[in-house]
């Protein structure tokens, strides 16, 4: 979701593809302590290798309010789930319909 600018637009299409009833299971960085915002105007981030062409230039920097985004896309659930302790871990958000 990182790497493009309409990250709120990107989760609404999951989750409108999504199988009644399915979840998607996604990773992305969460800065905690500030909000999601767009990168647009800031200097650019690459998340990967950096070194073409495996770089992906980060357009946006999700926060601490992750839940609500992943919500205000449609979800019905948003859970966060240990995938690697300490710091690793899984987003799973649900459709209910």
């Amino acid at each position: 979701m990182s790497p493009t600018w309409l990250a709120a637009k990107a989760l609404r299409e999951c989750r409108r593809v999504l199988a009644p009833g399915g979840a998607m299971v996604f990773t992305v960085p969460v800065t905690v302590g500030r909000e999601t915002r767009s990168r647009l105007g800031l200097p650019d981030v690459f998340h990967g290798d950096t070194s073409p062409p495996y770089r992906s230039l980060v357009h946006t920097d999700f926060g601490s309010d992750l839940w609500s985004v992943v919500l205000d896309a449609g979800f019905d659930d948003f859970r966060v789930v240990a995938a690697e302790v300490p710091s690793g871990v899984a987003y799973v958000a649900r459709e209910a319909r």
